[in-house]
């Protein structure tokens, strides 16, 4: 399996909009169209794919906010795995990639949130640093509830953006 640069091609576009709704549920929970496709062409955005062949098995994209013309912080801001694709490592290599990337472009803090009852992924974000920050209630509509992680890290300035 690869991963590789996010494309904002129609057919990728079709596949992510496809994935979102097989991995969540809930609406509140995950991207439409519109959103992936200002994703896809954000500059700050860190945009990654795990490819199979032709077919998206999951995304990961990470976001670069400036604070000030030295602080920087990255935020983990989608995570999708295809089901049929899990349980292979796939949503800690998209995590631990696009992370990087963020730390490349002078994140100092990291940052993400999660749905409550998922305890799959907060397992994943423990395993990859991320501690438990505060609670967000209705973060994704009435009575789904979010909590923010966090975790500190030093920047890797290998190649500054």
């Amino acid at each position: 399996m690869k991963l590789v640069r996010g494309t904002s091609s129609p057919e990728d576009l079709k596949q992510l909009v496809r994935l979102e709704t097989v991995c969540f549920r809930h609406p509140g929970e995950r991207f439409h169209a519109r959103q992936i496709r200002d994703l896809l062409e954000n500059p700050r955005a860190c945009v990654r794919f795990a490819r199979e062949g032709a077919t998206i098995a999951g995304w990961a994209v990470g976001l670069l906010r400036r604070h000030g013309p030295r602080q920087r912080s990255g935020r983990l801001y989608a995570l999708s795995v295809h089901p049929d694709f899990r349980g292979r490592g796939l949503g800690a290599r998209l995590a631990q990639d696009v992370l990087r990337r963020l730390r490349r472009r002078g994140a100092r803090t990291l940052s993400l949130e999660v749905r409550v009852p998922n305890p799959a992924a907060q397992r994943l974000y423990l395993r990859l640093g991320f501690r438990p920050a505060r609670p967000l209630p209705d973060y994704y509509g009435p009575g789904l509830h979010g909590l923010r992680m966090r975790k500190s890290v030093r920047p890797n300035r290998r190649r500054p953006k």
